[in-house]
Formats: structure tokens, sequence, C-alpha cells
């Protein structure tokens, strides 16, 4: 075990002295590559960023919108249930329709569905 980390320490030393005694410019390459990559990931980080902006936007007005349509549902069932109740459509054919109850001339009643 004790051989192993020795081999690895001359190997991180190797590196280091390899790394001291190489050019400037390696040392400029290196660093511009690292300078690019961190620019690289600066602008997806934002562009990521402005995306997560908009998508808020466009869910809160989804949500408002939603909203919007559940109101009008509730409008339209309360609508739905009042036209069910037999006084209301009497009293909505009166008004708007003209309409009143047939004579009882007119009327009659049907047996087991057939005209008698």
């Amino acid at each position: 075990m004790g051989e192993r980390k020795a081999n690895s320490n001359e190997h991180m030393k190797g590196l280091t002295v390899a790394f001291r005694e190489s050019s400037p410019h390696k040392s400029l390459l290196l660093l511009g590559i690292l300078g690019v990559g961190l620019a690289i990931f600066s602008l997806i980080y934002v562009w990521l960023h402005v995306q997560q902006v908009q998508f808020n936007y466009q869910l809160a007005r989804l949500y408002g919108q939603h909203e919007q349509l559940l109101e009008t549902q509730r409008k339209l069932r309360l609508e739905w249930a009042q036209f069910g109740d037999p006084y209301l459509l009497e009293e909505l054919g009166r008004e708007r329709f003209e309409l009143s109850p047939p004579p009882k001339s007119r009327r009659f009643m049907m047996q087991n569905g057939v005209n008698p």
C-alpha cells in the first residue's frame, strides 16, 4: 500500500514539475480554453434562466385562463340548471317568445302512447 502511495505522489510531483516547466504559450492556451469553456457555460446558464422566466410567465398566463374558463363553466352550469326549472321555462316562453298555454279545446291526453 505504501508503495502505491509513493508512486502516486511521484506522479503528482511529475505533473506539477511538467506544468511548471511547460512554455508560457501552453499555459495561456490552457487558460484560454478554460475561459472559453466558462464563457460558454455562463451563456448556457443565462439562456436557461431566461427560458425559465418566460415559462413561468406563460404558466401564470395559462393559470389565469384556466380560472376564467372555470368561472365560465360555473356560470353555464348555473344557467343550465335554471333551464331545468319548468316555471322559469314557462316565464321565458311567455316573455321572450310570446307563447301561452294552449286553450282547453286544443289539449288532449295520450294513453299508452296512442292518440285518442
